[in-house]
Protein backbone atom coordinates (compact mmCIF):
# COMPACT_ATOMS: atom_id res chain seq x y z
CA UNK A 1 0.00 0.00 0.00
CA UNK A 2 1.04 3.40 -1.19
CA UNK A 3 1.14 6.12 1.58
CA UNK A 4 -1.91 7.87 -0.56
CA UNK A 5 -3.50 4.29 -0.32
CA UNK A 6 -2.94 2.84 -3.59
CA UNK A 7 -2.77 -0.59 -3.57
CA UNK A 8 -3.49 -1.32 -7.16
CA UNK A 9 -1.60 -0.24 -10.27
CA UNK A 10 -1.84 -0.79 -14.17
CA UNK A 11 0.64 -0.28 -16.76
CA UNK A 12 0.82 0.48 -20.04
CA UNK A 13 3.33 -0.18 -22.48
CA UNK A 14 4.58 1.81 -26.07
CA UNK A 15 5.58 -1.49 -28.14
CA UNK A 16 7.60 0.48 -30.33
CA UNK A 17 9.65 2.74 -28.07
CA UNK A 18 9.03 0.16 -24.79
CA UNK A 19 8.40 2.87 -23.00
CA UNK A 20 6.48 2.15 -19.88
CA UNK A 21 3.51 4.23 -17.82
CA UNK A 22 2.41 3.12 -14.35
CA UNK A 23 -0.98 4.49 -12.73
CA UNK A 24 -1.68 3.85 -8.81
CA UNK A 25 -5.15 3.07 -7.93
CA UNK A 26 -7.08 2.76 -4.73
CA UNK A 27 -9.64 0.12 -6.28
CA UNK A 28 -9.73 -2.01 -9.50
CA UNK A 29 -12.73 -0.57 -10.71
CA UNK A 30 -10.43 2.55 -11.55
CA UNK A 31 -8.55 0.53 -14.70
CA UNK A 32 -10.89 2.16 -17.18
CA UNK A 33 -10.42 5.97 -16.30
CA UNK A 34 -7.04 5.76 -15.55
CA UNK A 35 -6.87 3.71 -19.36
CA UNK A 36 -8.42 6.89 -20.51
CA UNK A 37 -6.43 9.43 -18.78
CA UNK A 38 -3.37 7.58 -20.69
CA UNK A 39 -5.25 7.96 -23.78
CA UNK A 40 -5.16 11.45 -23.27
CA UNK A 41 -1.56 12.06 -22.59
CA UNK A 42 -0.50 10.26 -25.27
CA UNK A 43 -2.97 11.94 -28.11
CA UNK A 44 -2.14 15.35 -26.27
CA UNK A 45 1.64 14.84 -25.57
CA UNK A 46 2.79 12.90 -28.98
CA UNK A 47 0.05 13.33 -31.57
CA UNK A 48 -0.43 10.07 -32.02
CA UNK A 49 -3.44 7.54 -31.51
CA UNK A 50 -3.80 4.34 -29.80
CA UNK A 51 -4.38 1.79 -32.49
CA UNK A 52 -4.28 -1.32 -30.79
CA UNK A 53 -4.36 -2.45 -27.13
CA UNK A 54 -3.57 -5.66 -25.41
CA UNK A 55 -4.37 -7.15 -22.15
CA UNK A 56 -2.50 -9.93 -20.17
CA UNK A 57 -4.46 -11.68 -17.98
CA UNK A 58 -7.59 -9.30 -17.56
CA UNK A 59 -10.77 -10.17 -15.28
CA UNK A 60 -14.34 -10.22 -16.65
CA UNK A 61 -15.13 -7.11 -14.94
CA UNK A 62 -12.53 -5.09 -16.64
CA UNK A 63 -13.06 -6.77 -20.17
CA UNK A 64 -16.59 -5.65 -19.89
CA UNK A 65 -15.20 -2.14 -18.91
CA UNK A 66 -13.06 -1.62 -22.33
CA UNK A 67 -15.90 -3.35 -24.77
CA UNK A 68 -17.86 -0.41 -25.16
CA UNK A 69 -14.88 1.55 -25.98
CA UNK A 70 -14.86 0.65 -30.18
CA UNK A 71 -12.59 2.70 -31.61
CA UNK A 72 -9.32 0.73 -31.62
CA UNK A 73 -9.00 -3.22 -31.64
CA UNK A 74 -8.46 -4.94 -28.57
CA UNK A 75 -7.00 -9.08 -28.25
CA UNK A 76 -6.48 -10.40 -25.12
Amino acid sequence: MSRHGERYFVTFTDDFSRYGYVYLMKHKHETFEKFKEHQNEVENQLNRTIKMLRFHRPSKGLWNSFTPHSTWNATT
